[in-house]
């Protein structure tokens, strides 16, 4: 029920997508404009979602993941990270923070963030 949940509250974007385009050929430059939402986590209260929104640079070669945060009927909308690769977000049990796997201090780290606000915290140091 909840996979059906976010289900339905993703839809609409990539199909507002579509529809704010027009009648144009598809092409790689408009591929590359699509945003993908992936990696969808609910929380164990079953009231917030967390889930990545990956861009793409076609010119400068680059994509781009961040994480962010909703409501589960999709209100309150909030951009969590911004350092541009942030990846695979999941829930604490108490749903106090979020944790994910990020590059931002050069290797690949886990890191926790407050589902309130605040700085990120790196977890591990492999």
């Amino acid at each position: 029920m909840k996979k059906l949940a976010v289900f339905l509250i993703i839809l609409p974007l990539l199909f507002s997508f579509a529809l704010a385009e027009g009648k144009e050929a598809f092409t790689i430059e408009a591929l590359y404009k699509i945003k993908y939402v992936g990696s969808q986590q609910i929380s164990p209260d079953g009231k917030k979602i967390v889930f990545v929104v990956t861009e793409s640079d076609l010119p400068n070669s680059e994509t781009k993941k961040d994480i962010y945060l909703m409501d589960i009927d999709g209100t309150n909308l909030k951009q969590m990270t911004t350092f541009g690769y942030d990846w695979h977000p999941f829930f604490c049990k108490d749903g106090e923070y979020i944790y994910f796997f990020s590059s931002r201090s050069g290797d690949t780290q886990l890191w926790k963030l407050p589902v309130a606000g605040g700085e990120a915290e790196q977890v591990t140091y492999l």
